[in-house]
């Protein structure tokens, strides 16, 4: 129906669907607070929004000015005040932040549309709450406009979670419209928009099913990048991981520090309340599995603080990911773009932003991903004017190893400039930075106290030199054979570096550099002080069990011997445990 469709109906009678509440939205609406702000989708007459008006700030949105008019005085009746807008419920909802949106029978073509566009003004933990006619109903929309409960679950899977979800049989008499003696068939739904914590408790209570059942073969096959093609089975593990070592789940350090982040911020309560929506509405942090539960990564506060958080490869990830590419969105990615986000000051358009959390060469790789789901993809970056006022180096990596933030970021600090030019308010973007403050003091003083870097020694018996060369090539055998794991270290107390990968610890104890240093630390114990090193002993007969019992001793043992170790660096070496076991497996000859 059109809008002079609407107008006619309302006018050819009083309240065309009556002035009490619709019996489902009532029975639910003790689910809402009081004082929170509810928008009404097609609430024509407002029979809803003024029941609820009592108690809440109502927000009533119809594209019939007839029916918005006969709403003011329905509120103005009782003593009552509702907002209303007219507006085209499917196409351009008002930019509001509300707590509960309501849909009472609104059927548009573009159902799931309008859907996305209600969740989207939804702050994190707010209610979505639906009845519509489905299929067969006499009073109802008789096309394609009719829903049952498992379309309403589509419409929202990915963004909240489904409390209720019915189809049912009931008898509909609300005013002339809606008044039929026979059954009508009802879809009906009550979801709750999830927050980064209900999202995190979810992936801990329900993990993802193992890779051959939650991984599509295609889709694997299709994937070059070897983590994000074993994505589950490293979020799977990182979670086990952290399960066992006591790791918070929310702040994801080994020692909580949830106080510490939860002083910063405005208001405090349940989940809804304690959450701050600097990036409400507009952000998405994409996580790679390498990054989940790592205590140094920064993306999970733009995830506490409104933007949507998604972890690649955990629980209904393909469905989320689907639901953001749906959108009309940009990558958060360095290109040669000078202007960045400002130009978007100047366009209509409201466009999503994806914040890809990860290193290098991850990042790269979600989004190489990304791309070969939707081709036409763009990339935008933060304009360097921007970096420089507001962030010329980054606290964070400072933190993790200082001198190092200088002209980079870290993807929350990457997110918040952002929101500086999208929204060109630069004080909200600066109290949104100091949200990392309290991180930063944690990393900071997490930071492993190194030992002074080892010394170059000459000795008359037995040089540096030659024991690192026989270090060397024991090493090197041992990455060969694959016979030597550091279980997901990638931090050398020795050398005193952090390697960005675990994956790079098999090259790094096998370098001369490493070696060197295993060689001075022996030659600087109390063994080699005691111990006659003379040319005999270094015989190719006797050197073998000398070298090995040398390396366990001064280079894998302290390694091994570090704090805690990250729980994706953990997962990554149960991961290629699993692939060693999986190829040892099938090169064995059948019987």
């Amino acid at each position: 129906m059109t809008p002079k469709q609407w107008n006619r109906r309302y006018a050819r009678c009083d309240l065309a669907y009556g002035s009490e509440p619709n019996a489902f939205f009532e029975s639910v609406a003790k689910l809402i607070k009081d004082g929170d702000t509810v928008l009404f989708v097609g609430d024509g007459e407002g029979r809803n929004s003024v029941w609820l008006a009592e108690r809440c700030r109502c927000v009533a949105v119809d594209w019939a000015e007839a029916g918005l008019r006969k709403c003011r005085a329905l509120a103005k009746s009782k003593g009552r005040k509702v907002e209303t807008i007219q507006a085209d419920v499917s196409t351009d909802l008002a930019d509001y932040r509300v707590d509960a949106v309501v849909n009472v029978f609104c059927a548009v073509a573009d159902r799931r549309g309008m859907h996305r566009r209600c969740l989207d003004m939804l702050k994190p933990g707010g209610l979505f709450i639906a009845e519509l006619f489905g299929p067969g109903s006499t009073v109802g929309p008789r096309d394609d406009r009719v829903a049952t409960s498992a379309d309403l679950v589509r419409d929202v899977r990915g963004s909240a979670d489904v409390l209720l979800a019915e189809d049912l049989d009931r008898v509909v008499s609300e005013g002339h419209y809606h008044a039929s003696p026979h059954l009508q068939r009802v879809a009906r739904l009550v979801a709750r928009k999830r927050t980064f914590k209900s999202y995190v408790d979810r992936l801990f209570f329900e993990p993802c099913c193992e890779p051959s059942d939650d991984d599509d073969e295609s889709d694997k096959s299709e994937e070059t990048d070897a983590m994000l093609r074993h994505a589950s089975t490293l979020v799977n593990l990182a979670i086990k991981e952290a399960t066992r070592a006591g790791r918070c789940r929310y702040c994801w350090q080994q020692t909580c520090a949830c106080a510490l982040f939860s002083s910063l911020l405005p208001e405090k309560g349940d989940h809804r309340d304690d959450e701050d929506t600097f990036f409400f509405g507009d952000f998405v942090v994409l996580c790679h599995p390498l990054e989940f539960l790592r205590s140094t990564s920064s993306g999970r506060l733009a995830g506490q603080l409104g933007a949507r958080f998604v972890v690649w490869g955990a629980r209904n990830w393909r469905e989320a990911l689907e639901d953001v590419l749906d959108d009309d969105l940009l990558v958060l990615y360095p290109n040669d773009d000078d202007q960045g986000l400002i130009a978007l000051k100047k366009s209509t358009r409201r466009r999503k932003v994806v914040a890809l959390d990860g290193s290098w060469t991850q990042t790269a790789a979600m989004l190489a991903a990304l791309r070969r789901r939707r081709p036409s993809l763009e990339c935008v970056a933060v304009n360097p004017s921007t970096v420089a006022a507001l962030r010329p180096s980054s606290k964070l990596i400072d933190a993790i190893r200082p001198g190092a933030g200088r002209s980079r970021l870290s993807t929350f600090e990457a997110v918040c400039l952002a929101l500086a030019e999208k929204g060109g308010d630069r004080a909200t973007a600066c109290r949104a930075l100091e949200r990392m403050d309290p991180l930063v003091s944690v990393v900071a003083a997490a930071r492993p106290k190194l030992p002074p870097a080892p010394k170059v020694l000459k000795t008359k018996k037995v040089p540096q030199e030659a024991l690192a060369a026989g270090l060397q090539r024991l090493a090197k055998g041992r990455m060969r054979s694959s016979s030597s794991s550091y279980d997901g270290a990638r931090s050398c107390p020795l050398c005193r570096v952090t390697l960005a990968s675990p994956n790079r610890m098999g090259d790094h104890v096998a370098g001369r550099r490493h070696c060197l240093a295993v060689a001075s630390a022996y030659l600087q114990s109390k063994e080699a002080a005691s111990f006659d090193l003379d040319g005999a002993f270094f015989a190719e007969e006797h050197t073998a069990a000398f070298f090995a019992r040398l390396f366990d001793d001064f280079s894998t043992a302290p390694i091994r011997d570090q704090p805690p170790l990250e729980p994706p660096d953990v997962a990554l070496a149960g991961l290629q445990a699993i692939l060693r076991r999986s190829e040892r497996a099938s090169q064995v000859s059948p019987l």
